[in-house]
């Protein structure tokens, strides 16, 4: 028995045999436009056997594997819209297993690693279209572990650090295109801890401060991009408490934000009404 499916508009979108109501052979897809985009094969309702695709722009190859009892089994390829191979590697019961590559358009590669049952193992790399190598990093059963780095496109160092069972430990730097810190500082089990600095592009401090288990704690000062200073005051488990100073960036006070906060709400001045307070309480959230 064959069987074709329509979709509401009337276009044919599905079409092969059916053996005892299963879907049996090969079944052809098509877009609501009609246009081709794929053909499996099937057994007593099962993927089973070849399985193509097409990019239903062009018509050229989109992928091509084997399923077995519903699984993907073997070498799969993935293709760009443009012709040129995507991706490659191969499955095993349906998970991903050894080495996978994946390319850019132009055929230079993107990405290339080990996976082990469906999980990302060992070392893996990515690069820029333009080639130049984009990030490094090892992984362990599916979680990133061990040091790992990325790269601006033009080369440049962009970012270091380490993990530990899938949570960033240890320090981590980051820098700006032509070689300026952006950040330093230290984690702890994938949260932020000790003293961070953060930092423009010209080299100068943007914010200096502490982190405790991953919020702000103590002393924070942050900086204008013209130098100076922006706002100063003290955290207490990530909230701004005591007395804090905001200047505009001409360099004036902003009496609007200054003043005493109390868990991260700035307390209205005497004499405004508690009315006015709630509203200067909200005003001043970071």
């Amino acid at each position: 028995m064959r069987e074709t499916l329509h979709y509401s508009s009337g276009a044919r979108s599905a079409q092969g045999a059916l053996e005892g109501g299963l879907r049996d052979g090969t079944w052809t897809f098509w877009d609501r436009h009609g246009r081709r985009r794929a053909q499996v094969e099937y057994r007593r309702g099962r993927r089973h056997g070849l399985c193509f695709g097409w990019h239903v722009s062009s018509g050229s190859r989109r992928f091509e594997g084997e399923f077995e009892e519903g699984l993907r089994e073997g070498v799969w390829t993935a293709w760009h819209r443009s012709g040129g191979v995507r991706a490659t590697g191969a499955y095993q019961r349906g998970l991903r297993e050894g080495a996978w590559t994946a390319l850019h358009p132009d055929g230079t590669p993107a990405t290339g690693g080990l996976f082990v049952a469906g999980r990302r193992h060992s070392l893996w790399r990515w690069w820029h279209a333009n080639g130049q190598e984009a990030a490094e990093a090892s992984y362990l059963h599916g979680l990133q572990h061990g040091p790992w780095r990325r790269w601006h496109r033009n080369g440049e160092l962009a970012e270091a650090g380490e993990c530990l069972s899938g949570q960033l430990v240890g320090v981590y730097q980051a820098w700006h295109v032509g070689g300026a810190s952006q950040a330093k500082g230290e984690y702890r089990m994938g949260r932020r801890s000790g003293p961070w600095r953060l930092g423009f592009a010209d080299g100068r401090v943007q914010a200096e401060g502490t982190f405790v288990d991953g919020l702000l704690e103590g002393w924070w000062v942050e900086y204008w991009d013209s130098g100076g200073m922006k706002s100063e005051g003290e955290y207490r488990t990530g909230l701004r408490q005591g007395p804090w100073n905001f200047r505009h960036q001409d360099g004036s006070a902003d009496a609007g934000r200054s003043g005493l906060y109390v868990d991260g709400e700035r307390r209205a001045e005497k004499g405004s009404g508690g009315g006015g307070g709630r509203r200067a309480a909200r005003r001043g959230r970071a």
